[in-house]
């Protein structure tokens, strides 16, 4: 059974992610993760999430090396 993409509110994300709602918002300002209007709602859908934990990670990676 294939699973769907499970989208997020940015308060969701921010107690899924351990941070704060400004974090989320700040992230999002600065054009390193995306959110998407429905309504009223900003939502963060599991692929742009993932898409940016990768590009985080490599960011890190490359730093340290």
């Amino acid at each position: 059974m294939e699973t769907k993409p499970h989208p997020w509110s940015i308060p969701g994300r921010a107690a899924q992610a351990g941070v704060c709602v400004a974090t989320i918002y700040n992230e999002m300002k600065r054009g390193r993760l995306k959110g998407r209007k429905v309504g009223a709602r900003t939502i963060i859908p599991d692929d742009d999430w993932n898409e940016y934990l990768e590009r985080s990670n490599r960011q890190t990676v490359q730093g340290a090396a």
